[in-house]
């Protein structure tokens, strides 16, 4: 907990914006392939197991996949594959919107990965034309 606000402190004095996700980055990717409730704090092995869940749920060929945080550098393109960007970022920025009022370490669940990869996406469009 105290790297988390440390890391706030430095990035304020830095004039740097953080890209966070609370519990953890994993988040982000479940968004893109199930709601997640606003008012439900989530620990780590909850978000982990969810994934991995619903990633079992969405095409046969997953039905056995097995999410391990160490191991799964497969995760990415799984879910390229089966989740929607457009709705992880509508639904990122709901729960942001119910914690707006929280410090960040207890704003869970949240994350605000949707505003880097926005940021992102306008930059390629600037430089696709």
């Amino acid at each position: 907990m105290n790297r988390f606000n440390d890391a706030f402190k430095i990035a304020k004095r830095e004039n740097i914006q953080i890209a966070y996700s609370n519990e953890a980055f994993e988040l982000w990717l479940l968004l893109h392939i199930t709601y997640v409730e606003e008012s439900k704090a989530l620990s780590r092995n909850e978000i982990y197991a969810k994934l991995q869940s619903q990633i079992r749920k969405s095409a046969e060929k997953y039905n056995d996949y097995e999410y391990d945080h160490y191991k799964s550098n497969n995760i990415v393109e799984i879910i390229n594959e089966i989740g929607n960007e457009e709705q992880a970022i509508q639904k990122a920025s709901k729960l942001l919107d119910y914690h707006q009022n929280k410090k960040p370490i207890d704003a869970n669940p949240s994350t605000k990965v949707h505003l880097l990869v926005k940021e992102l996406q306008d930059w390629i469009k600037f430089y696709e034309n």
